[in-house]
């Protein structure tokens, strides 16, 4: 399924957040509503998609209690038709647990909940401060979330707070995190046996490739050298971009920063990008500054494994460049040294999805327009096979029918 976002201000690709844990909503921090008062809370919920739910968490208003939570908080989620208790898990008082955005998580066994089903999260909330606040003004839910109804109950322990209230705002305490199970952006390569080779002397390296289908390319990256060492992270930001082999011209860049801000994904580093669609049997060059960091050195077929929508063909450089360039240099040896990479964006089966980055948003209309230019797949809106104006129409449809 595809989620339309209908903000402009929600606008972008697929965030590499979603190969990890993201909160269901957050918040900016709001003044304590209420401590101490007794019993249950809760917000119900439905999703766009099938998810995991991987922690559970309470609000934690360090301002009411720098030292963390007061007492200790049992946190549930419940199925909204029948009040079953589905799992659980406590909150420790303090700070013990990791603080995420404004609560306090602890993990639990991954457990399914299924998308379009209404589902109730609760919590005690005797003891510590409540969360009040309004939706779009200081609670902002995941894409993949939408927030329905205040819930409420009584009792001293965890039980479904079956009573529904008026929603002014919602109060409520607790929160989870979760894996949406949404397709992935994968690796063009990988190096999963890497060595290191290079001293990350100032050069330009990059790899030369061939889109053997169309691709969207929704991040950059920069291969990790210090995952063989003790202490993983770039020990320098780097420069990377994608050119066009036929001019020379630079398509899209961005920089990887230093250390483990930018989420590793096998032997690299990446950050995304505004999707760009490469065409089929074009040449293109991904170069990179390697100053600052060690390369790996890889022989393809053997410790260098590349999807089969992409065929490498050159290691390529600009020696001596200390800044992003075009890498003319072409390197005739069997062995290559790597730095440089991307993230190649799923295929979706939604045609209003132009930039394929599984949400429909207004970035989907700039996609549109970029296929319209260049005669692109996504263009045709309409399968009639063709790349026409008739073609906007239909993705207008397409995009207010949704996926």
């Amino acid at each position: 399924m595809v989620t339309r976002l209908l903000s402009a201000a929600i606008v972008g690709g697929l965030s590499l957040a979603a190969h990890s844990q993201v909160l269901s909503w957050e918040v900016l921090p709001p003044p304590a509503v209420t401590s101490g008062s007794s019993g249950v809370t809760g917000t119900s919920f439905v999703s766009s998609v099938d998810l995991t739910v991987t922690r559970l968490g309470y609000f934690d208003d360090r301002r009411f209690s720098p030292s963390g939570l007061a007492v200790s908080h049992p946190v549930g989620i419940y199925n909204a038709d029948t009040g079953q208790l589905l799992f659980s898990a406590t909150v420790p008082a303090g700070t013990s647990a990791p603080l995420v955005n404004e609560f306090r998580m602890v993990n639990i066994s991954n457990r399914q909940l299924e998308a379009g089903q209404e589902y109730v999260i609760a919590t005690t909330i005797a003891g510590d401060a409540q969360m009040g606040a309004l939706i779009d003004e200081r609670v902002t839910p995941n894409p993949f979330i939408t927030m329905l109804n205040q819930h409420s109950g009584g009792g001293a322990g965890l039980s479904f707070p079956a009573t529904v209230l008026p929603v002014s705002s919602f109060r409520f305490g607790a929160v989870f995190e979760f894996i949406p199970d949404v397709p992935m952006p994968t690796p063009a390569w990988d190096v999963p046996n890497p060595s290191n080779g290079g001293s990350g002397n100032p050069n330009v390296f990059g790899t030369r490739f061939t889109p053997n289908e169309d691709i969207t390319v929704s991040a950059l990256g920069y291969y990790d050298a210090n995952i063989l060492g003790s202490q993983e992270g770039l020990s320098a930001s780097h420069d990377v971009g994608i050119y066009d082999d036929s001019n020379f011209q630079l398509i899209t860049s961005v920089t990887v920063p230093a250390g483990t801000v930018a989420e590793r994904i096998g032997s690299h580093r990446y950050v995304d990008i505004s999707p760009v669609i490469l065409e089929a049997g074009k040449s293109y060059s991904i170069a990179a500054t390697i100053a600052g960091d060690d390369t790996t050195n890889t022989t393809p077929g053997s410790s260098l494994v590349v999807d089969s929508r992409v065929s490498t063909s050159a290691w390529v450089g600009a020696f001596g460049a200390t800044s992003l360039t075009f890498p003319a240099t072409t390197v005739t040896t069997s062995t290559r040294v790597m730095g440089p990479g991307f993230l190649i964006a799923p295929v979706s089966a939604c045609a209003a999805d132009v930039n394929g980055d599984g949400l429909l948003t207004p970035g989907d209309f700039t996609a549109w327009i970029n296929a319209f230019n260049n005669n692109l797949p996504g263009c045709d809106q309409n399968g009639d096979g063709a790349c026409t104006p008739t073609d906007f129409t239909a993705w207008i449809n397409n995009f207010n029918a949704g996926c």
